[in-house]
């Protein structure tokens, strides 16, 4: 059964856009070297001055997850260097079954 791991954070536009290539750039590379790890997804939308971003990454299973995350698969890995990128994240992910999965890939 996949597990998909949802994070959500707030950003100013040049801080989403920094995370952006911050998430393509180490992120996603540092997610790739996890066994278990089968894709991830940034989504963002505008919110009046600041964008909403949303993380979703799907794994393999909970021991997947934490390869990543440590311990508590539901704990937020943040790194520092993305602290003043943001304007207020979540601590916590929130993990869902995956029960229907219609990529392709």
């Amino acid at each position: 059964m996949a597990v998909a791991r949802e994070w959500r954070a707030v950003a100013p536009p040049e801080g989403a856009t920094e995370y952006e290539a911050y998430f393509r750039g180490t992120m996603l590379p540092r997610l790739a070297a996890i066994p278990g790890w089968r894709n991830g997804r940034l989504l963002r939308r505008q919110l009046g001055d600041g964008v909403e971003i949303v993380v979703i990454n799907v794994f393999d299973s909970i021991e997947a997850i934490r390869a990543f995350a440590g311990a508590d698969p539901e704990a937020a890995v943040i790194p520092p260097e993305i602290v003043g990128m943001l304007s207020g994240y979540e601590e916590r992910c929130a993990l869902y079954e995956v029960t229907v999965d219609a990529d392709p890939g």
